[in-house]
């Protein structure tokens, strides 16, 4: 079953009685695929609208992952990703292509100067 990012933050966040009890049933009680797509969407959703620091949107998500064994796409890479992204200034998605650099040997040609940067 794939979540959307809409009961993955009424689970995490617990800011809707009804809806977070009906997310913590829907996550406790089936397998979760989590699309890489998915997880870039609630990295964005906590950034921007709920304000949570990069380092706090990190562990979350690394620990859901951990903890809940929901399937992800390249769960390696996911986790590098969300481990830079908590130690940097690039948005979720150059974290997730520096990842697929530096974890899956993918070369990257960008003119993203940030990403340059750190791709060197």
């Amino acid at each position: 079953m794939i979540i959307d990012a809409n009961v993955f933050l009424r689970y995490v966040l617990n800011d809707n009685e009804s809806l977070s009890k009906q997310s913590a049933d829907i996550i406790e009680n089936n397998e979760i695929f989590l699309p890489t797509e998915i997880i870039a969407e609630i990295v964005y959703v906590l950034e921007k609208v709920y304000k949570v620091p990069r380092k706090k949107t990190a562990t979350l998500l690394t620990n859901f992952i951990d903890n809940y064994n929901p399937t992800v796409q390249n769960p390696k890479t996911i986790k590098f990703a969300l481990s830079t992204y908590s130690s940097s200034k690039l948005d979720f998605i150059d974290c997730m292509i520096y990842s697929y650099n530096q974890i899956e040997s993918y070369e990257v040609v960008t003119f993203d100067k940030a990403l340059n940067k750190k791709l060197k």
